[in-house]
């Protein structure tokens, strides 16, 4: 898959890293254009802080890995995050709707909070468990 990713920043720098390790066409553009048209998809995922990102794809085939929620309302481009997401080490966790995106920020505000703030180092991630009864 080619994936464009606007700046190189820790987020996307990062991402596309380990995006290109798993066996996709990365493009990083300093501008907020490419040379060829590209869409953004209805879809918002939640990113844990980058730090520990590279731990993730180490371990991914892991049984118990890290979570990352997502959310969107065009099924096929759900599909590809969720794709993604798998790709670089995480359970993909399918939040709903892209009306729940508003959610998701004061989560991620957060796992800020407790990843730069706290007392530990910054590599922490989430994961949800669903428990039968």
């Amino acid at each position: 898959m080619r994936i464009g990713i606007l700046g190189s920043g820790l987020m996307g720098g990062k991402l596309g890293r380990l995006f290109a390790r798993s066996g996709h066409d990365v493009v990083f553009s300093y501008a907020r254009f490419f040379r060829e048209p590209f869409q953004l998809s209805d879809c918002d995922l939640l990113l844990v802080p980058s730090d520990m990102f590279f731990g993730v794809y180490e371990a991914k085939r892991k049984a118990n890995r890290p979570s990352l929620v997502y959310c969107g309302d065009d099924a096929p481009s759900k599909e590809v995050a969720a794709g993604l997401i798998r790709d670089v080490g995480f359970e993909a966790i399918d939040a709903g709707p892209l009306r729940i995106a508003r959610y998701t920020e004061p989560f991620a505000l957060l796992m800020g909070q407790l990843a730069y703030e706290g007392t530990d180092a910054p590599e922490l991630s989430y994961r949800f468990e669903r428990y039968a009864e």
